[in-house]
Parts: C-alpha cells; structure tokens; sequence
C-alpha cells in the first residue's frame, strides 16, 4: 500500500513505539484520521521531550563548587564588544560617564557587585582601561569599558551571590554613637544587645537591628556571628533608633557646619602643588571604600586631592566642614591617606608646612637649610623649603624643589640662564608671589676663547689674551757668534721676552745639561715637556709669567639680594685676569648653553681647557 508524504513524516519524525501503532498510521486515509494522528503523534512527542528533560541530569545550581563552561560571542549590531585578558574572555560594555557618577555606582547599577569575586572584576577593569591609574576617580564625559561578563578559557567557578554593600554616608555617621564589640563564645546578637541595653523588643527586632544589619555590611546574616568576629553597635537610646535608615535631606546641613567661604589660599595652593608637578583633583567624585564595610563618597570640587609622587595622598577640607569621625575613618583605612583643615585666618605658610609635612617625601629641608648636590658642576640651594621629591633621577618632572613664600622681605630672584640649568639638573626654583623681573641688562655676549688640542696650543691661547709675542719652533744662538770657531745654537718650542729676559717654554724635553746651561745664561725656562693636566698647565704658566691667578672650586652666586632663595654654582678651574682686566674662567668642566649665558652674565670670558 502506498503511503503519503504526510504518513511519511509522521513515521519519521514522531517514530511510533509499536508495531500495531505503525500500521494503524499506514491504514488511516480520511482527514479526520490524519488530525488525530497529528494530535496523538505531537502529545507524544511532548511525552518524550518531558522524560528527558525530567532524566537525572544535575542542574547548574545543585553544583555549587563545580566548574562549567561559557562561549561569549558577539551579537550584531549591539555595543558590547569581546576582550581576552590573559586566559579570560570578557564581554565588555562602552560608557561614557555621566556628572555625579563614580565607579562603584556604575557597577552595582548594572548588578556586577551581587555576582561576587570583586577582586577579578577590578583587576580585568584596570586591564580593560589602563588609563584609568585610580579608580576612585573618574570624570564626567569619560569613557569606560565595563566587563559585564568574564569568562574562563577554561570554565569559571559558579558564584554564590553575596549580601549586597551597604554604604556609610557621612550624615548617617555623623552623630551617632558607636561601640565596638568582639564577639565571645555562645553570644549572639539578641543576647549582646539585650545584656548590654534595655531595649523595649518592639523596637529591637525592627529599628534596632536594621541599624545593626547597616553598621556591619560585612555581616551577611546577623543571626550567624562567631567568636572573635567584630561588630559594630549603636550605643541605644530613643534617639538613635528613631533615626531614619535611609539618607534624610533634613540632617544636610549638619555636612555645612564650618566656613561659609572656601580657605582664600585654595588657589594658591592649586598654583603651587601643579608647579611642583604633584597631581590636583578639583573635578569628578572621589570613592572611598572603608575596611569596615561601606564607603564615603566626597565631591572633589568641595574636597580637593593632592596625589603625590611618594603616593600619599591628601584630601584638603577648604571649608573646615569634615567630621572628625570621618577623616579618623578614612585615614585608619587607608595608610597612605590624610586629610588636612584649612582653617579659617590660617597663612598659607602654615597650611603649606602641613601638606608638606605629611606627603612622604623622601627628604625636606627647613627655612636656610643648604642642600649640597654633587655632580660635575656642584650646586647648593636652600630656601622656606627644600623638598627632594625623589632620590632617584625622574623621566618626567623634576627631583628637587626649592619653594621660597615671600613675606615682607623683597625675596630673591634667580638668573633665567641658571634657571634653566638647574632644571636640566632637575631642580625647579619656586618663588610665590612671583619676586621682580631679573634686572635687565643687555645680554651679554658669550665669549669663548678659541683654543686648538694640545698643551702648546693652550699656552700660545694664554699669551695672546696676556698680549705676549712670542715665535715658535727657532734656534737661538746661546754661545759664540759668526766669528767664532765654537757656536751653540737650541731649537726651542716657543721664545718670548718675560721680565725682561730672554725665555723658554719647553714641550719636546730639552736635555737637564742644556736647560742648565740656558739658565747659566740669564735664560728663564718653563718646562712643560710631559704634563697633561690643563689646569696645572694653566697654572705654570700664569706664575711663569707672574701673572695672579685662583686655582680650584669657585663658588658663583646665581640670586640677586640677601634673601631667599640663595642658590650657588661650583666649578672647577683657573680664575685670572687678562691684559685688559677682564676675568678669565679656564675650566676643564663641559658648560651648556646656559652655564655660558650665566658666566658671560657674571663678566667671565670663558678659556676650555682640551688638551687632547
């Protein structure tokens, strides 16, 4: 018998489980049988889709410590986007931030809080936007990438969902008295509270422990506590367990308890912490999570934050407004954390003496103190403050600050050629407010002597600046003449008039015999023949010619006026004077463009000592 394309597909996709059954589908022709075919045929395969689904398989949330495996992939033409970060797959979101929001309001808003395992979610956050160096600020118009998922190559554990984070605003802290307890065994809660208050029950199984559950986040059921746990308790009274749970806008203005006006030197110190190179937060909101459990939440335009080199941090209260609990907690969390009072008719030199005093600077130095820098060209400064912000050469800024407040004094100002020197050298000259304007003069034009290699080239560079004629390389007749039957005749380096007489300078070696013989005969000899060092060379010759010199490390003043800052130079060398009595600097030290500039400023012509 011949069968339809509908009998076919009854028999090959719905399979009859008898015989009989089979042949009841082959025999049946009318429509009406078909329909019940069809509706007898879908009933059992319903039947049969239950009974697999119902077999003995373990579900996901019977496994709790078993592992499972996940493949993301990318919907079309959504913004989510794939990422792998080390051996995890992560599917991330794009978002840009919005003014008012921080960090942690954005990941439990998209329920990334509840799934647990927050140090992998922070860890591939700061891989997914490397340029985020502190998470707890970020900054309207921002834009972030957010793992909503983070996935294993491998499979990920499941995850049991924690009790949600409750957060510890300032109002709610403010006021409230507070008592830590460790918990003993065979305590629980009711029996603690009970035995240390008289609490009416009414309000101990409602108020009160829905104070206790928001005091100790951390707690996940308060019925479940264990010895030496720590928890916190509100010291009881009617007062405490009226107060709302919730943030009241009524308590606000206990926040606004201090200066109606910000410190007047908040600029100043913006000014003067951004030149140093320290980093100044006055935009966004800054999070703070505390140890305890919860978090506070301060607005970076009314509590600014100096992030500093060493990594202290200083949060700066302008208004004078911060809670005294409040800062003790911030800063019993977070060892690296202050916070400074700018307190009303407070001088910006004692504001500053505080912020300096707790930024961790490796060194500082009081008013007048010298710091003493070595180096090929040493330099000392001392100032209101000394601050070596780093003992190690720095890429980008600088080592070393010298910060000068000028009072009544005029203070003191620093040559622009050694200002850029000393910042080649990574030191900065910080004078507030601003001294007068360098006095101006007409640059002077830097003048260096030309000298050639060798110590026969520096001595012909030193005769010339003394005015000396002098011939080179001739013989000279020390004994008989044209007539006679015995002459002796030298060849000599260099020949000149000194003092009247005839002399000789010497590079080659003349024999110890000749040079005695020169001297028999009213010659005088300089004797150079073997020395290398310019300066001494320098040296010997300046006294061969009785000219006055100062051999050494001279100390240059690079400030105007007796006040602070007071900076000096050091360099190595010969100092004299030339026929025309300008000074002369002979130094074997390399000078930069704005060491020359400094030295022309200060009157010096300047003779590099090369003798190779």
């Amino acid at each position: 018998m011949a069968i339809t394309k509908s009998q076919w597909y009854i028999w090959r996709y719905i399979r009859p489980n008898s015989v009989s059954q089979m042949i009841k589908i082959r025999l049946l022709r009318t429509k009406d049988s078909m329909c019940w075919i069809l509706r007898n045929g879908l009933i059992i395969l319903l039947a049969a889709t239950l009974c697999i689904l119902s077999c003995p398989f373990p579900c996901i949330g019977q496994q709790e410590e078993k592992t499972y495996s996940i493949s993301l992939q990318k919907t079309a033409g959504i913004k989510e986007e794939i990422r792998t970060i080390g051996d995890k797959k992560v599917l991330a979101e794009p978002h840009e931030v919005k003014e008012g929001e921080h960090l942690w309001q954005i990941l439990r808003e998209k329920g990334l809080l509840s799934k647990g395992n927050l140090a992998t979610l922070l860890s591939v956050l700061k891989e997914l936007n490397s340029s985020l160096s502190n998470l707890d600020l970020i900054h309207p118009g921002e834009k972030i990438l957010i793992p909503l998922k983070i996935v294993p190559v491998k499979g990920i554990p499941s995850i049991k969902t924690p009790a949600a984070q409750v957060k510890t605003t300032i109002i709610e802290l403010e006021g409230m008295k507070l008592e830590n307890y460790t918990v003993q065994p065979g305590d629980s809660i009711i029996k603690v509270v009970m035995g240390k208050y008289n609490i009416p029950p009414a309000r101990l199984y409602t108020e009160y422990l829905q104070l206790v559950r928001k005091l100790n986040p951390n707690i996940k059921d308060i019925n479940r506590i264990y010895p030496g746990q720590k928890i916190r308790l509100p010291i009881y009274s009617p007062e405490v367990v009226r107060k709302p749970i919730s943030k009241e806008t009524a308590r606000r203005p206990s926040l606004l308890e201090g200066n109606e006006l910000p410190s007047p030197h908040l600029g100043e110190l913006k000014n003067l912490f951004t030149a140093m190179g320290e980093e100044w937060t006055d935009t966004g909101e800054h999070f703070i999570p505390l140890r305890s459990g919860g978090q506070i939440d301060l607005k970076a335009s009314s509590f600014p934050l100096i992030n500093f080199l060493s990594g202290k941090r200083i949060i700066l209260d302008p208004y004078d407004k911060l809670p005294e609990r409040v800062c003790r907690l911030i800063e019993e969390s977070w060892s690296n954390y202050s916070v400074v009072h700018l307190k009303k008719g407070e001088g910006l030199r004692k504001i500053l003496h505080e912020i300096i005093s707790r930024a961790g600077y490796p060194r500082v130095l009081g008013r007048g103190e010298a710091l003493d820098l070595t180096g090929p060209v040493p330099v000392c400064v001392s100032g209101d403050w000394v601050v070596v912000r780093s003992e190690k050469p720095l890429h980008n800024g600088f080592n070393t600050i010298v910060l000068v407040l000028r009072g009544q004094e005029a203070g003191n100002n620093v040559s622009p050629a050694l200002r850029g020197f000393l910042e080649t050298m990574g030191i900065k000259v910080i004078v507030y407010p601003p001294a007068a304007p360098w006095t101006k003069k007409p640059t002077p034009k830097i003048d260096e002597i030309p000298v050639g290699k060798g110590a026969k080239n520096l001595v012909k560079a030193i005769l010339r600046i003394q005015g000396y004629n002098f011939k080179e390389n001739i013989e000279i007749p020390v004994m008989g003449n044209e007539k006679s039957d015995f002459n002796l005749v030298i060849n000599t380096d260099i020949f000149l008039k000194t003092k009247d007489r005839d002399s000789v300078i010497d590079f080659t070696g003349l024999e110890k015999d000749i040079v005695s013989f020169l001297r028999e005969h009213e010659f005088r000899v300089l004797e150079l023949a073997g020395k290398t060092d310019p300066v001494s060379i320098v040296a010997d010759t300046l006294s061969f010619l009785g000219v006055p010199f100062d051999k050494g490390l001279h100390s240059l003043s690079g400030t105007q006026g007796p006040g602070l800052p007071r900076i000096h130079i050091k360099l190595q060398g010969v100092v004299f004077a030339d026929a025309e009595k300008n000074a002369v600097l002979a130094t074997p030290i390399f000078l930069s463009p704005d060491l020359k500039q400094f030295l022309a400023q200060k009157g010096f012509r300047i003779l590099p000592l090369v003798t190779s």
